[in-house]
């Protein structure tokens, strides 16, 4: 997951430079609407936009202006900026601050294996959670069906995911009704082997403890790799809550909200997205400068 999860920054980054480099240095634009007000598209789907003077916008429509230079796509209705920025300096690791305290060690249990990893090696579930890292909270969903994977998160009000399906990954995000993906070989973005948070057999039975934290008592499985990881699966009762991964300095951390054998099929849905590429990039703007 914390792999897909990289995948997506790095990619939203691509995405959001791209959509913003569009667009002539002070050129303002609107979408071409028909008799009723509808949004008119061309035989691809695109939106069809046209040039507007300035003093024809005002706060209310729906058109958009670039500033050349900046790397920022800013809607005049209001919205926030869209600013690859944001995402270049963003840190999905978590601090080691925010790791649970240890706590007291019971009998060994088996809720990893009883309640995680027979649904993961299943390859047929849904996870939702949030993702803690150092500067945010990322609300992320997580979906297998056989080889299909997807992984969805929202950031700076931005929706997007990461599909892996038929050798194909394709990244895609969700800006104020501006959905665009790209495509590519997933060999090529490493995604062949894209698991989950693991529950792997390469782990190793370290631990069992029971943890106090914030009035609620957790029953906590640690692992660990030969290689030095440690893996620890917080349950209440025979609820997966929370997931601790502690890579040398690296930590991830995830609470988890659902996880269930259960597959919703729409995280592997683009309709309504269009394909990043020249002819894209023209029917926004006019192409890169």
């Amino acid at each position: 997951m914390k792999k897909a999860l990289c995948i997506i920054l790095s990619m939203m980054i691509i995405l959001v430079s791209f959509a913003a480099c569009g667009d002539k240095e002070d050129e303002n634009f609107e979408y071409v609407t028909d008799a009723k007000g509808e949004v008119v598209t061309n035989e691809d789907g695109v939106k069809q936009t046209q040039p507007v003077e300035p003093s024809e916008k005002d706060g209310n429509s729906t058109t958009a202006s670039t500033t050349k230079g900046e790397g920022t796509t800013k809607p005049s209705n209001g919205t926030a900026a869209v600013n690859p920025d944001d995402f270049a300096d963003f840190n999905p690791n978590a601090s080691k601050d925010d790791l649970l305290d240890e706590g007291t060690k019971v009998q060994k249990t088996t809720l990893r294996d009883d309640i995680i990893k027979k649904t993961i090696n299943d390859k047929k579930f849904t996870m939702t959670m949030t993702v803690l890292g150092e500067s945010a909270e990322i609300p992320t969903t997580v979906t297998m069906d056989g080889e299909k994977f997807g992984a969805s998160l929202s950031l700076n009000g931005i929706d997007s995911k990461v599909i892996n399906k038929d050798g194909k990954t394709y990244v895609a995000f969700n800006y104020s009704g501006m959905k665009m993906y790209m495509e590519t070989d997933s060999d090529a973005m490493g995604m062949g082997d894209i698991m989950t948070p693991q529950a792997g057999e390469d782990q190793k039975y370290v631990k069992t403890t029971t943890v106090k934290d914030g009035g609620k008592t957790y029953t906590c499985e640690e692992y660990k790799t030969d290689d030095g990881v440690v893996t620890k699966y917080y349950f209440e009762g025979k609820k997966w809550v929370r997931q601790e991964v502690v890579d040398g300095d690296t930590v991830s951390i995830c609470e988890i909200k659902e996880f269930k054998d259960t597959v919703d099929n729409s995280i592997f849905d683009l309709t309504g997205y269009t394909k990043l590429d020249e002819k894209a990039l023209a029917a926004m703007g006019g192409g890169a400068q």
